[in-house]
């Protein structure tokens, strides 16, 4: 199994990007709202910069899980994170640690734009959709509470500034320089 685990503050396009290298790829596309649904329907009141202890609990957990079942089964799969610093950083061991318990691999992609840029794209009516962040100050409080801009540390990191280049042309440099194939 390859985990491409692509990660970027809220609106950097995580999902499009995913969503388009699924198309190159045929890997699942695991995007991390998909936990947060769950989540909230337990937690209905988490929003903002400090989600209670439990919620982010429940969503560790649920990601983890699948991760690991998809590993085991060597499905190729596209995850999605607001990665924030230090604080994930013991996730992110798990989730190698599952991935390599089951002979896969993971290979990070750290989507960057600058702050501006994301207040510009937050209010779009895609994010409304699937209830993600969709209020800029919601997401300058998020930008100056956690560190939604650090690299994954002690890894290889793949850096696309998606402000620069449509999501296809990023999901196409993802492809070319993983050696990713249908």
């Amino acid at each position: 199994m390859k985990l491409i685990f692509i990660y970027g503050p809220p609106a950097v396009g995580k999902l499009t990007v995913g969503q388009e290298l699924k198309k190159l790829t045929g890997y699942k596309l695991f995007h991390n709202h998909l936990t947060v649904l769950v989540a909230r329907s337990l937690f209905p009141g988490h929003h903002g910069a400090k989600p209670p202890v439990l919620f982010s609990k429940l969503l560790k957990k649920m990601r983890l899980a699948a991760i690991e079942v998809a590993a085991e089964g060597d499905i190729d799969t596209i995850f999605t994170l607001a990665y924030s610093g230090a604080v994930d950083d013991p996730f992110i061991e798990k989730v190698i640690a599952a991935v390599k318990k089951h002979g896969g691999s993971v290979h990070f992609v750290q989507l960057t734009a600058p702050d501006d840029v994301l207040l510009q794209r937050v209010s779009a009516w895609s994010r409304m959709q699937i209830a993600k962040i969709s209020d800029p100050s919601e997401l300058r409080e998020l930008l100056d509470s956690r560190d939604l801009h650090a690299t994954v540390p002690h890894h290889r990191v793949l850096k696309i500034d998606t402000s620069v280049m449509s999501a296809a042309d990023a999901a196409k440099e993802i492809a070319t320089h993983l050696k990713l194939t249908r």
